[in-house]
């Protein structure tokens, strides 16, 4: 029990020192993410819908 109590603090100090690359990371996934949702989802339907 007490390996796992370690490691999940291990891992909130990871995720507390690393802040702020971390949301960079996090605004380029949701770049990407919204892209590709919108060429391949909503302007195919948009393409649909109109013709």
């Amino acid at each position: 029990m007490g390996a796992a109590v370690a490691k999940i603090k291990s891992g909130i100090c990871f995720l507390r020192d690393h802040k702020k690359e971390l949301f960079w990371y996090w605004v380029g996934y949701q770049f990407v993410k919204g892209t590709l949702t919108t060429s391949f989802i909503w302007i195919p339907l948009l393409i649909a819908y109109f013709y």
